[in-house]
């Protein structure tokens, strides 16, 4: 790797590391159990049932999720069919839904590097975490 690139993936590891800490402080003062896998992700999940019915690659899922700003501001809501493994979603959600059974559900805080990422999208500024629920209907 070139100077430069070595140099974008320390800025970025700084950032990251960043993130992570304001995130567990922010998990801390949740009182909220979440547990935190090894992207990075924060999640509590709620069972409806326990028939093990988890999602694989290329099976479809309908979600009904809502996404807030740490600061708890709702900035969208939408239920949405997808299929497993078809990147139609970001990272942090579908980690989430491999682990959702048919109506489970689950609230996640999702690092901006596993979810709306540097660019953001219509809804969500650059670099900023979100808090999501998620339910699974089907």
């Amino acid at each position: 790797m070139d100077s430069s690139a070595v140099s974008l993936q320390l800025v970025n590891e700084k950032l990251i590391l960043g993130e992570d800490s304001i995130l567990a402080n922010f998990v801390k003062k949740s009182g909220i159990d979440f547990k935190k896998s090894n992207s990075g992700l924060w999640y509590k999940t709620s069972m409806a049932n326990n028939k093990n019915n988890k999602p694989i690659q290329g099976e479809s899922c309908e979600i009904d999720y809502k996404v807030y700003s740490l600061q708890n501001k709702l900035l969208f809501n939408e239920t949405k069919t997808l299929v497993i493994g078809k990147k139609q979603i970001i990272n942090g959600v579908e980690e989430v839904l491999l682990n959702l059974s048919k109506n489970d559900s689950a609230i996640a805080i999702i690092p901006w590097y596993i979810g709306y990422g540097i660019k953001g999208n219509e809804y969500i500024p650059p670099y900023n975490s979100v808090l999501v629920y998620i339910k699974r209907l089907k």
